[in-house]
């Protein structure tokens, strides 16, 4: 058994403001209040403000890992131009596609090993061990070279 509110009550009448449709509260209908009164039915569609995702891989598959709200059309597709998605997904299938080409990579790069020195076939299986991950690339490891050759002196010229 539900509260039995008024249609007089304050609650109600906020309510009604912000509803787009008439809705039962408890045995009370709560009748919106149309657009042109300033309520919210049968108002205009409004594309913005829009809501953007981000996803984010993790344990157990892609998930949303952020939102961002873009408020007109230019600052939407400069978010989509950085990595966001429309939906949620696109954001997840983004993930998805991420993880194929990573694996394409790195098959490609372990078929490549084959013509690499001992020494770096040993740093590229080091970098593979260390992770469950496809790893693409492997990260450049600087050469150390020697002191080499001692400048010329400028002033014997």
């Amino acid at each position: 058994m539900g509260i039995h509110r008024s249609k007089e009550d304050s609650y109600i009448k906020e309510l009604a403001k912000w509803e787009a449709r008439d809705v039962e509260v408890g045995d009370t209908i709560v009748r919106a209040i149309p657009f042109s009164e300033g309520g919210k039915k049968n108002a205009p569609f409004a594309e913005y403000p829009k809501m953007l995702y981000r996803a984010e891989s993790a344990d157990g598959g892609p998930r949303i890992c952020d939102t961002k709200i873009v408020l007109d059309d230019g600052q939407e597709r400069l978010a989509v131009g950085s990595g966001w998605s429309v939906t949620q997904e696109d954001a997840i299938e983004a993930i998805h596609a991420q993880h194929k080409e990573f694996a394409r990579l790195a098959a490609e790069r372990a078929h490549n090993e084959r013509w690499m020195s001992g020494r770096a076939q040993a740093e590229a299986a080091a970098v593979d061990e260390a992770t469950m991950q496809h790893v693409p690339s492997i990260p450049e490891t600087p050469i150390r070279r020697g002191p080499g050759r001692p400048r010329k002196d400028e002033s014997n010229g």
